[in-house]
């Protein structure tokens, strides 16, 4: 619950995420942590076009689905082993639900606010002023989206607290946050980006909220149901990672380019892969570890 962790930070006790018997994500506490550094025989699935890799141990446990194309519908969740997997399984690569049930502590409103200033806000210094209140400003284009710009001045007639500028030589819209309501997105995000601490006061549904949000300030729409996101601060990445792979988008984190990007990809299609459409080797791990 506090970010992605490779084996060797994984510690015993630690609150984490899971899925349960209907794939919907739950809490779960790692009990324990196996290591064994020693060769290991391991199975390699891999999908080149959709950077798709996992290797496995072949008695490891693979959380798959059927699809039965008579009543059209997935078959239950069962566990397959990573040797014994076939052509017509499907992997689960991301949870099928999530709870309803979960508090929350921040209103819908304030998790857009919050995705609305993450994504196309700044934050700075009031000018003339002693004050060392951080400025927090919205700003938005006015010719290339004014959908966009009446969305986000529909949120600020609802939760208050913020002045909206027009200028003759700019095509923009800018929204200056004010009162209590810059006070408690300074407090709430002092950062201005998304970290797990903020991540953990939002329920699985604000998550979603959140990323649908970010994407229509930061994102950029590859097809009807993908979108690509580029960040400099590759922990915004991270984060806006972790929530959609909870709320059941799949996701890929590519490798910083040229410019010192990194670039995310998130598809809202299908939340299985094919194994018939994977390429199977078999491999030497130098060790192995499990929870």
């Amino acid at each position: 619950t506090d970010g992605w962790k490779s084996y060797d930070e994984i510690e015993e006790g630690e609150k984490t995420y899971s899925i349960d018997d209907e794939g919907e994500v739950v809490y779960d506490i790692i009990f324990e942590k196996h290591v064994c550094r020693e060769p290991t025989e391991a199975i390699e699935y891999s999908q080149a076009q959709n950077n798709f890799s996992m290797v496995l141990t072949p008695n490891h446990r693979c959380v798959i689905q059927v699809y039965n194309s008579r009543d059209q519908k997935h078959q239950d969740i069962r566990f397959v082993r990573a040797k014994n997997l076939k052509g017509s399984h499907r992997i689960l690569r991301r949870p099928l639900s999530f709870s309803d049930d979960e508090p929350e502590p921040l209103s819908d409103d304030f998790v857009r606010l919050l995705a609305w200033v993450s994504s196309e806000g700044s934050y700075g210094s009031f000018t003339g002023t002693k004050s060392d209140a951080v400025r927090i400003t919205i700003t938005q284009s006015q010719k290339a989206n004014p959908g966009l710009c009446d969305e986000i001045q529909s949120l600020l007639d609802r939760v208050g607290g913020a002045r909206h500028f027009k200028y003759d030589y700019h095509p923009s819209s800018t929204w200056t946050l004010s009162g209590r309501v810059r006070e408690r997105v300074a407090g709430t995000m002092p950062e201005k980006r998304p970290t797990y601490e903020l991540m953990d006061q939002f329920s699985p549904r604000q998550m979603k909220l959140f990323v649908d949000t970010f994407l229509k300030g930061d994102g950029s729409k590859n097809s009807e149901v993908s979108w690509l996101l580029t960040q400099k601060d590759p922990r915004v990445i991270e984060v806006i990672q972790a929530m959609a792979t909870l709320v059941g988008y799949t996701t890929t984190n590519y490798e910083q380019n040229s410019r010192g990007n990194t670039r995310l990809n998130i598809t809202k299609g299908d939340k299985r892969t094919d194994v018939g459409s994977l390429q199977k080797k078999r491999t030497t791990n130098e060790m192995r570890w499990s929870v």
